[in-house]
């Protein structure tokens, strides 16, 4: 009996125990309190403080520019190594796996992770917040192909697609000049040259046209940021309560699995993002802007505002411009 009794008020114990730590780490999330070891680019303050670091912070400032300027992850390393940069713990060498880790990470936006919703954190920011989530956009962007080697040099290669299989088009050498060709089945093959022409006219009209980034994104994104916030602000209360005793661990719980599906959805449908580089080519300045852009900008722009198929035609050197197909997203 007297071993029943102690041990089911050890059980009690362990249980309110557990509520008294759940509680504490909704409340430190709410808050925004530092969690974890310290990522690359901070350090501790005399006062305990997570704040950055003189040496390694401009590197992240660095790498989340570089990334945004669309300059290749490969290319980003090999510089970094070159130069004989700071590497995190752990690593003796830079390589895009940990480069591409470190940018996703939402520490650097001034933000902290608890129960996989986003909340504000103490710490100074060392990313501005819209600058991660277009890096977030480009490093997750499912039709993003990482490769080695040097910047590509042609305009659509791997982005355009051929009208008869749907796979994409390579540069190809043809008749003593590049060509795009059909890189799996050899279906369809067109002189470069006045398809880049033809399709840097298109978006440069395009981007004339346009005066601002809201013209780009729907209003429904603007939308789910704003439930998204509300949800938000909904859980930091309830752990507020929590945290106070005024509300149970359970009770949390179970609110919590309520609203974190409802906030991860909405924080999905918020995530569409206008790169940089699609920016700076809106409105009466658009044609000089595109003529100074690196190829690698101008294939960002590309993948972000139309998609381009390449029919088959007649054979012969004349341009049709009817047998490339533009379809604006």
């Amino acid at each position: 009996m007297t071993a029943r009794i102690v041990g089911a008020v050890a059980r009690h114990e362990i249980d309110h125990a557990r509520s008294r730590i759940k509680a504490a780490h909704a409340q430190a999330a709410a808050q925004g309190r530092a969690h974890g070891r310290i990522a690359y680019g901070y350090r501790l303050s005399d006062d305990g403080r997570r704040v950055p670091d003189e040496v390694t912070a401009p590197i992240v400032q660095e790498l989340a520019k570089r990334v945004l300027a669309g300059e290749t992850m490969y290319s980003i390393c090999n510089d970094l190594n070159d130069r004989g940069t700071p590497t995190p713990r752990g690593s003796k060498r830079w390589n895009t796996q940990k480069v591409r880790q470190m940018l996703l990470s939402p520490t650097y936006a001034g933000l902290r992770t608890h129960l996989g919703v986003l909340t504000p954190a103490v710490w100074e920011p060392l990313i501005d917040v819209e600058d991660h989530r277009v890096i977030r956009s480009i490093l997750t962007d499912p039709r993003r192909k990482t490769t080695r080697g040097s910047a590509p040099v042609h305009l659509l290669s791997g982005i355009a697609r051929c009208g008869v299989c749907g796979e994409s088009m390579g540069r190809k050498k043809s008749h003593g000049g590049n060509s795009y060709g059909c890189l799996r089945n050899h279906c369809v093959y067109r002189r470069s040259e006045p398809v880049d022409l033809m399709v840097s006219e298109a978006i440069i009209a395009r981007c004339e046209q346009m005066t601002g980034l809201q013209e780009l994104v729907d209003d429904d994104v603007a939308d789910a940021e704003r439930e998204a916030a509300r949800l938000r602000a909904q859980l930091d209360d309830f752990c507020d309560k929590a945290a106070a005793g005024e509300l149970s661990a359970a009770s949390l719980a179970r609110i919590e699995a309520k609203l974190l599906p409802q906030i991860r959805a909405a924080e999905r449908r918020a995530a569409v993002v206008v790169p940089p580089a699609v920016g700076e080519l809106l409105g009466t300045n658009a044609r000089v802007r595109w003529e100074q852009m690196p190829v690698i900008a101008k294939r960002t722009v590309v993948r972000n505002l139309v998609e381009i198929t390449i029919d088959r035609g007649k054979p012969g050197p004349k341009f049709d411009p009817e047998l490339i197909r533009l379809k604006w997203l």
